[in-house]
């Protein structure tokens, strides 16, 4: 997010985002600022509402405890955009995890690697099983790379209680 969009929309929400960690709850690198007005919050001398909401509680996730089947080298799940749920041919997914480092390969048992399937795209995301089942895969990992991680959403909304 540029400056300039970032405080247009401090402005025009009157807040400071809080700024959180989705991969203390799941299995994907999930840094996002949140703006909000939820509580706990304070306020500043103009009367604009910084959020005093904590970090959630580290669970620990893996990227691998979250797979249906093979070993993967990183902790977490780095990227999700357009492409995570294309897919592709081995030859391809290398090729471009070594020149981008963007993609997640998966290594199974019997030397393919691939890439997360649909419902581990959900479990990465806290999303319930089944949940993008009316899309395919590349439409999923769309919808599910702009949505937010569903344990951060619900960290933030246990200041209403």
């Amino acid at each position: 997010m540029s400056d300039y969009n970032y405080w247009f929309v401090c402005n025009e929400l009157n807040c400071e985002p809080v700024r959180l960690c989705g991969s203390l709850v799941s299995g994907a690198l999930r840094d996002r600022l949140y703006w909000t007005n939820i509580p706990p919050f304070s306020y500043d001398i103009t009367g604009r509402i910084i959020s005093q909401i904590k970090q959630p509680k580290d669970t620990l996730t893996t990227l691998q405890s979250v797979l249906d089947s093979g070993i993967v080298k990183k902790r977490k799940h780095s990227c999700l955009n357009t492409n995570s749920g294309a897919g592709g041919k081995q030859e391809y997914l290398i090729k471009r995890n070594n020149t981008t480092g963007m993609i997640t390969l998966i290594y199974e048992d019997d030397g393919t690697v691939r890439t997360v399937n649909q419902n581990e795209l959900e479990k990465l995301h806290n999303i319930p099983k089944g949940y993008t089942s009316i899309l395919n895969k590349r439409k999923a990992g769309d919808l599910i790379g702009d949505g937010w991680t569903v344990d951060i959403a619900t960290h933030i909304f246990k200041g209403m209680l």
